[in-house]
């Protein structure tokens, strides 16, 4: 639990080129309904607001790339999140991002999101406003997944924007959404 906000911006450049620094190869036991297991991921956030993430490489880690839960304001620019999770089987798809309650409006930008396990994109917002936008880049390919996947719930409201980003090659959908 944190106050105030966390950035890694690499060099600021215009280029996916890992300059932010690198989250890979972290490994435990798969998730659970309960979805609280810190090991395993790159990065696990948690009742934060505010992070932004720029240049990085996040690959290889054996849960999710990025988990969060009741987290407002993500930011991801420029990074490659690759080859993450290795569960796909219900009640806890693993992949790139992961996102429970999620909240605000969260952005990703010019980034490549690619050969997830589960889902390379998880969101699951349970109330109040939840806004995801997508800004170039690419989603895809995902082994067990869809590319995009949005499970509203209780009194969400959820906004989901697709712009300039290549949706590829994915084992469900490109883009799935439900809510109830």
């Amino acid at each position: 639990d944190a106050n105030g906000t966390f950035t890694v911006t690499g060099d600021g450049g215009s280029s996916n080129n890992g300059s932010g620094g690198a989250l890979s190869g972290m490994t435990g036991s798969n998730m659970t309904a309960g979805g609280l297991e810190v090991a395993g991921n790159g990065a696990y956030l948690r009742n934060v607001a505010g992070v932004s993430f720029g240049r990085m490489n996040i690959t290889g880690n054996q849960n999710n790339g990025v988990f969060a839960q009741d987290v407002t304001g993500l930011s991801l620019e420029r990074c490659t999140i690759d080859q993450n999770g290795n569960d796909a089987v219900a009640p806890m798809v693993e992949g790139g991002l992961r996102f429970t309650r999620l909240g605000g409006t969260n952005s990703i930008s010019e980034s490549v999101i690619s050969n997830s396990g589960g889902d390379n994109v998880f969101g699951a917002p349970a109330s109040g406003s939840f806004v995801l936008e997508f800004t170039g880049g690419t989603v895809g390919p995902a082994s067990g997944g869809s590319g995009i996947h949005v499970v509203g719930g209780g009194t969400a409201q959820m906004t989901l924007n697709v712009t300039n980003t290549t949706l590829t090659d994915h084992y469900v959908d490109g883009v799935q959404t439900t809510f109830g």
